[in-house]
């Protein structure tokens, strides 16, 4: 009778244990518990029509995809010297047409049960032809900013935005965050910067030369020009934990 009550005991503990992981996996997200492979899905600059994303969309989910993350790169002429580099038709970088297509897109891809993310920018490092040279990445002691060379807007030579000040990126992200379209949809969606890829070399800001003395108590200006060089080490030190605290 003891070895009976034992068993009952036994089966009771784990009904009880399968109904608590039942209610936990309940409050799961469906993303959470997905392992499937999501796809870069690089749109190059151009005339998207929406039955080539339906063709993407389709193919994607029958191989077990299980989202896509939408990035907006250059036109495909941009990059092969043996092709016309004249302008590519395209929609118009955050424009009407380019926002039906973004619709679209996450639309159709709730509908399959494809999540569907956004890349902050066209290109890497982020930056536009509405980024004005005040709000441009900077060099220490240049009076050049960076500039993108490949972005949707090519042959456009646009700036880079200072990724260092949230005074001069959270407009630019705002800017963004407001052209994109937010359908209705059941799966989480995400917005993000997915390659960082400024030029650091004696990388600035206007507020550097201040954040350095309120942080380390001197002036980082006089020793730029050689902070890369040996004997220089613990200046260099300073200077990349700070650009690393702001990024």
């Amino acid at each position: 009778m003891k070895y009976l009550i034992y068993i009952f005991l036994l089966i009771s503990l784990f009904a009880s244990s399968c109904k608590n992981i039942q209610k936990e996996s309940s409050a799961i997200s469906p993303m959470e518990t997905n392992s499937k492979p999501w796809a870069r899905y690089w749109w190059f600059a151009s005339e998207i029509e929406k039955k080539d994303i339906k063709y993407n969309l389709d193919w994607l989910k029958e191989k077990g995809f299980g989202g896509v993350e939408i990035a907006w790169v250059y036109p495909l002429n941009a990059m092969n010297p043996g092709l016309d580099t004249a302008l590519t038709p395209r929609h118009k970088w955050l424009g009407r047409e380019w926002q039906d297509r973004v619709n679209y897109t996450i639309q159709y891809c709730d509908s399959l049960e494809l999540a569907c993310d956004l890349t902050l920018g066209t290109l890497w490092p982020f930056g536009d032809s509405k980024v004005t040279y005040e709000q441009a990445s900077q060099v220490f002691g240049s009076e050049e900013r960076q500039r993108i060379s490949r972005s949707w807007e090519f042959p456009l030579n646009v700036y880079v935005v200072d990724h260092l000040d949230p005074g001069k990126y959270l407009p630019y992200f705002k800017r963004l965050i407001d052209s994109f379209p937010r359908p209705r949809v059941s799966l989480p969606q995400a917005y993000f910067i997915d390659s960082w890829e400024v030029e650091c070399d004696r990388l600035w800001s206007d507020s550097m030369k201040e954040d350095f003395l309120s942080r380390y108590n001197y002036d980082i200006s006089p020793f730029m020009d050689s902070v890369y060089s040996s004997g220089y080490e613990d200046y260099l030190y300073d200077y990349m934990k700070l650009v690393s605290d702001k990024v």
